[in-house]
């Protein structure tokens, strides 16, 4: 499993892409064991540092191969690692993760047996990963709430990873709260303050207070509002009733009038 002419990223990567390990320069000092292969990226913090997992291929033996039998220590090793398509699925859970690319399921962008590591997670910045096979490969949210779940069973023996690996986490969701209530507060802004006005041919953005529907003060403006309505109309009802009922007398009073005029002629 080796990859050419590796290049290096220029801008940080998200939690998910499948990258490349580059060879060892004199900027990297990684184990070289951990070198010249693929890893799976399940943090990225504020300061530049990566949390990932490494990838091997055995030699292009399958685990089965590998950790061969239903002994105990057998079993226990091979669920310390994850299948990758096109690799057959696990042995023992008979999963694997299919990674994508643009949106479609990869089958031959892996061309040798591929398994995820699930123990010693690696922590650098971030520039000393590649793009693998000249573009970015990656899977899904679910996958990566999976890994980092494995990473951190496997690294209850290592206190150092451990630590790091919650620290991460909590960095991560603090910043999803964060960014989430900037999207929400910029949601808000735009949808009560931004309206669209059409003046002719041309739009005038205009600032208008929309009150929220649910608002104490929007709920008494509409019983205001529906007060107003109610009173002009009973108003009116009066008005128009009061002309019905004076047209009415006139025509009475004239002919009872002209009925008793014509009694006397």
């Amino acid at each position: 499993m080796t990859q050419e002419n590796s290049i290096y990223l220029t801008s940080p990567p998200i939690p998910g892409d499948i990258l490349w390990l580059p060879s060892p320069d004199p900027t990297n000092t990684l184990d070289p064991r951990q070198l010249n292969r693929p890893a799976v990226v399940l943090y990225v913090l504020p300061s530049g540092q990566v949390w990932f997992l490494t990838m091997t291929s055995f030699g292009r033996r399958r685990l089965e191969e590998k950790f061969p039998g239903k002994h105990p220590y057998s079993v226990d090793r091979r669920r310390r690692y994850i299948a990758v398509a096109p690799t057959p699925p696990h042995p023992d859970t008979k999963h694997r993760i299919i990674p994508i690319v643009s949106g479609d399921p990869v089958t031959e962008t892996l061309n040798t047996t591929s398994y995820i590591k699930l123990i010693q997670p690696v922590c650098a910045h971030w520039r000393v990963l590649g793009e693998l096979w000249g573009g970015t490969m990656r899977v899904n949210g679910r996958t990566v709430i999976l890994l980092r779940r494995c990473a951190k069973k496997y690294a209850v023996d290592n206190e150092h990873v451990l630590r790091g690996l919650e620290t991460a986490d909590e960095i991560h969701m603090m910043e999803r709260e964060r960014c989430q209530r900037a999207n929400n507060a910029a949601r808000q802004a735009n949808s009560a303050q931004k309206t669209l006005v059409v003046v002719g041919e041309e739009e005038m953005p205009v600032t208008r207070r929309v009150e929220e529907p649910t608002s104490p003060r929007s709920l008494v403006g509409q019983q205001e509002s529906e007060s107003m309505f109610s009173l002009k109309w009973l108003m009116r009802w009066i008005e128009v009733s009061g002309a019905r009922v004076a047209v009415y007398l006139k025509r009475r009073i004239f002919g009872n009038l002209l009925r008793m005029m014509g009694r006397s002629a």
